[in-house]
């Protein structure tokens, strides 16, 4: 059998899956003390919660409504949060499980054929290929976020973990 190189839907995948790794990486890296410090910027929860809310919220079927969880803070979305309230960890740990399920069966049913379909949501149309790299940017950019204070306030951050890299 001959080698068939990967497609473009597998390509933009394996990419994504290390972005959402990163971020679980961060849920679990996050020192107990860090997670609800909101000294001179966002909570790491927050920060958390805002890029998993929305990757479940673009990388869904969307014709059905969105789904919110029994903890959900509506601040938190926009990084309002000032109530003083907080999403634990279990509870994070709990959502990103649903989330990942979640992706899995919207990515059971994108192939090459789709990537240029569009959809309206959020006022205009988008492909799937938008939305999947656009969560890319949106995951890396909390990440990125998330290890610049953990960094500098704690020494910890989360490695870089790429596609084929050991």
């Amino acid at each position: 059998m001959a080698y068939q190189p990967p497609d473009l839907t597998a390509i933009i995948r394996r990419q994504l899956d290390c972005s959402l790794e990163m971020l679980a990486k961060a849920v679990e890296l996050c020192p107990d003390d860090a997670w609800a410090d909101d000294t001179g910027h966002a909570p790491a929860w927050e920060q958390i919660y805002h890029a998993l809310f929305w990757f479940n919220a673009w990388l869904r079927d969307w014709s059905k409504p969105i789904e919110y969880p029994e903890f959900h803070i509506k601040e938190a979305l926009d990084i309002k949060r000032r109530s003083g309230s907080l999403i634990d960890r279990r509870q994070m740990l709990g959502y990103l499980a649903k989330v990942r399920t979640d992706y899995e069966a919207f990515m059971a049913g994108v192939g090459n054929g789709s990537l240029l379909a569009e959809e309206k949501a959020f006022g205009r149309k988008w492909t799937v290929a938008d939305r999947l790299l656009g969560q890319i940017r949106h995951i890396q950019h909390h990440v990125g976020y998330l290890n610049a204070i953990m960094s500098t306030t704690r020494g910890i951050r989360v490695r870089w973990i790429g596609y084929g890299e050991r």
